[in-house]
């Protein structure tokens, strides 16, 4: 019987999720410093930005936007409030949802650490040219999005 390596597709180019692991890797790794330096977690940042982009809402959507589950949804979100960067209110309508709401704090530091970010990924991606960058974006976006579908 014929013996099969099964690492031989990642050598020869053939699993592109690897890749992109190592791509992801590297990027967490370098974002993780500017992350460091204004006390926050990247994951934080990500739920931060979901607030940003969405106002008033709630944790359940927001792990539902995010792909996390609501019990660490709620550890994020208890830190960012012990941070000031959110505050919670219970909704009106429903005595059960937390609406979730930046503060003035929060304001303030997004658009500085979105630039620190747009900077390390410019560094990063600028081995690319601007069609090559616009279609590697295309690419994943769709993937994820057919993803999202999915789940």
């Amino acid at each position: 019987m014929m013996e099969i390596n099964k690492f031989s597709n990642i050598r020869n180019g053939e699993s592109i999720g690897f890749v992109l692991r190592i791509l992801m890797n590297h990027l967490s790794q370098s974002l993780s410093h500017i992350f460091q330096k204004n006390g926050i977690t990247s994951t934080e940042f990500l739920v931060l930005r979901e607030v940003f982009e969405n106002e008033s809402i709630s944790s359940c959507s927001i792990a539902l936007h995010l792909k996390l589950n609501k019990g660490s949804i709620s550890k994020i979100l208890d830190q960012l409030a012990y941070k000031k960067l959110i505050k919670k209110e219970i909704s009106s309508l429903d005595k059960r949802v937390q609406k979730i709401f930046l503060t003035e704090k929060a304001y303030k530091t997004l658009p500085e650490l979105a630039a620190l970010i747009q900077l390390k990924e410019k560094d990063i991606f600028a081995i690319l040219t601007d069609s090559e960058r616009n279609t590697l974006y295309s690419l994943v976006e769709k993937i994820v999005s057919a993803q999202n579908e999915h789940y």
